[in-house]
C-alpha cells in the first residue's frame, strides 16, 4: 500500500512539473505572452524584407503600415488558403480592407500576428 502512495504522489509531482516547464516554454516562444509584444511591435521591416517572405513557409504581409507574419494563419483562414497565400510578400491593405473593412474578428485576428511596422 506505502509503495502505491508513493508511486501516485511521484505521479502527480511530475505531471505538476511537467504542466509547469510547458507554460514556460511556451511564454519563451511566444513574445506576446511574455510581456515583450510592446518590443515586437516596435520593430521596423523595409519593403524588401517582406517581399522576401512570400512563401507559405515565411508569409508576411503589410496592412495599413504594419508587418503581420501570418504563416501560422495560412491554414486556418476561413476564406481558404490561396487567398491567403495571395497576400505573401506584398501590401494587402486594399484586398484586407475590401473582404474585412469595418469587421471586428479579422481586424483582432490580424493584430496578433502583427510582428512591426514598415520603415
Amino acid at each position: 500500500m506505502k509503495i502505491i502512495v508513493a508511486t501516485l504522489a511521484l505521479s502527480l509531482v511530475l505531471v505538476g512539473c511537467t504542466a509547469e516547464s510547458q507554460n514556460l516554454n511556451t511564454s519563451a516562444n511566444n513574445p506576446a505572452d511574455s510581456g515583450n509584444q510592446a518590443a515586437v511591435i516596435d520593430q521596423t521591416y523595409t519593403i524588401d524584407q517582406v517581399v522576401q517572405a512570400n512563401s507559405a513557409d515565411r508569409c508576411w504581409t503589410i496592412v495599413d503600415g504594419k508587418v503581420y507574419d501570418i504563416t501560422s494563419f495560412i491554414d486556418r483562414h476561413p476564406g481558404g488558403v490561396e487567398k491567403i497565400q495571395q497576400t505573401c510578400g506584398r501590401d494587402a491593405t486594399d484586398l484586407f480592407q475590401n473582404k474585412h473593412g469595418g469587421q471586428p474578428q479579422p481586424k483582432e485576428t490580424l493584430a496578433s500576428l502583427q510582428i512591426g511596422s514598415l520603415q
